[in-house]
């Protein structure tokens, strides 16, 4: 995967995968120095034919660490410039993203960086973020 290997080249790290919403509720028993999250996670375990994308599931997730306790760094990464929901008042870009996920999870909320597989500047960008978070800056 791109993110990960991205940040294999830049840092020292172990990296930890949830690939659905349940599986990172259970990885938050655990101790992370950062988390990399994606506002669409898969919302359930079965076959590939089975799961289905919860758009912006990952504001779920925040909500769930928010609830309790649990103070680690986020960033958020994604592939998508806008973001559909069926509440009104959703974020239509990623600046609005930025805005209700800074004012609602502040201090854990850190940035979110778009992943574009058919550019290369998001990974500095993404290498940027996670030095800054790492350092405490």
């Amino acid at each position: 995967m791109a993110i990960e290997s991205t940040l294999v080249q830049h840092f020292k790290v172990e990296i930890t995968w949830a690939r659905h919403l349940a599986g990172a509720y259970a990885l938050a028993a655990q101790s992370f120095d950062l988390i990399l999250l994606d506002m669409t996670f898969s919302a359930s375990t079965g076959s590939r034919s089975q799961v289905r994308k919860q758009s912006l599931a990952g504001i779920e997730y925040l909500q769930f660490l928010a609830s309790k306790g649990i103070d680690v760094p986020v960033i958020v990464v994604t592939g998508h410039d806008s973001f559909q929901s069926v509440s009104a008042g959703s974020p239509k870009s990623i600046e609005e993203l930025h805005d209700l996920l800074g004012a609602g999870f502040s201090p854990t909320y850190q940035c979110t960086v778009k992943v574009d597989p058919l550019r290369d500047d998001w990974q500095e960008m993404l290498v940027e973020k996670v030095r800054g978070v790492l350092n405490g800056a």
